[in-house]
């Protein structure tokens, strides 16, 4: 039910949409974090276009960490840059952000 009983067209509601990402996996890794982001549509919209302008300026056409992480095309002080960047993308255009992590050797144990 809604919250506001008989009422509930009358409360105020908010449609969030959220993305979640995992890294690794429970066969090469101890474990896994899943970390994910809420924002309404219009600063989702706004994410968007502030996130494929950060990509632009690094001449990138998607983000993949590990590719960055590992390339030596990438120094030191341009990786932070970037990072810096992305990270205040999704720090001003998002409303929430969420992390989990699971240890591997756990996900199979009985209970």
């Amino acid at each position: 039910m809604i919250a506001g009983g008989a009422e509930w067209r009358s409360v105020q509601l908010a449609a969030f949409t959220a993305y979640f990402d995992a890294s690794g996996d429970e066969h090469n890794q101890p474990c896994l974090a899943v970390a994910g982001f809420v924002a309404t549509a219009d600063l989702w919209v706004d994410f968007e276009n502030a996130w494929n302008a950060v990509l632009s300026v690094f001449d990138l056409a998607y983000f993949h960490a590990r590719e960055i992480n590992y390339s030596p095309e990438w120094d030191t002080e341009r990786r932070k840059d970037w990072y810096v960047r992305l990270i205040e993308t999704i720090r001003f255009n998002t409303n929430r952000k969420f992390g989990h992590v699971v240890i591997n050797e756990n996900i199979n144990q009985q209970w």
